[in-house]
């Protein structure tokens, strides 16, 4: 596994507050970047994993989490900790499904 050592300019280039000049593997970075992106709208959340043809049981069963907080998301609720692996799921989702039209 890399590691990247992240330096005082590097911190305020990046704005990871939290890392501190600590080393952080790629697998960690990456992580970190994934969860500050946005996600779908809730509406585009719902309509990615209905098209997938996956239950909101299996989607909290992946994440695990339960489903009516995956209910909840999909109605405009902002995951936390899962947020990283609940967008890499729905990316995956979107791209197994293909291109649709909204």
């Amino acid at each position: 596994m890399q590691h990247l050592t992240v330096d005082k300019h590097d911190r305020e280039r990046l704005a990871f507050g939290q890392v501190m000049g600590i080393l952080l593997t790629q697998d960690e970075l990456l992580a970190q970047v994934r969860a500050r992106r946005s996600l779908p709208s809730a509406a585009e959340r719902r309509r990615i994993r209905e098209e997938a043809g996956v239950s909101l049981r299996d989607v909290a069963a992946v994440l695990g989490v339960s489903h009516s907080l995956v209910r909840h998301w999909e109605l405009g609720g902002t995951p936390r900790k899962q947020r990283a692996a609940y967008g890499d799921l729905l990316e995956e989702l979107r791209r197994l499904n293909g291109p649709t039209t909204p």
